[in-house]
């Protein structure tokens, strides 16, 4: 069972909740933590051709933004994207065992 303290989440995970959900809110419910890397950040905030979902990004206010861009270890980087490797970064500089991605190469 995942731990629900604390989450690291990426991008096409939190787009499939607004666009399912209409919001971020079920994250709030669910973890006391929900952390998102710099990377992932700028990757929402580019919003791509039409800005889905960085107005809903913008207003979850419980959501810890990272501001700084982590330095993600070379096996990290090389064998997925670098929103998947940020999150897993992420976490395990935080020592937090539960992320959502969608890159089945991040869960093996």
């Amino acid at each position: 069972m995942p731990e629900t303290e604390k989450l690291v989440i990426n991008t096409a995970p939190l787009l499939a909740l607004i666009a399912g959900v209409g919001d971020l809110s079920l994250l709030e419910l669910l973890y006391k933590r929900v952390l998102v890397s710099f990377e992932v950040c700028q990757k929402i905030e580019a919003g791509g051709s039409s800005d889905f979902g960085v107005s809903e990004f913008r207003r979850s206010s419980f959501i810890e933004k990272r501001s700084n861009p982590l330095t993600i270890t070379p096996f990290l980087r090389n064998a997925l994207d670098l929103g998947e490797a940020s999150v897993i970064q992420l976490a395990l500089d935080e020592n937090i065992h539960t992320v959502c991605i969608d890159e089945s190469m991040g869960t093996e």
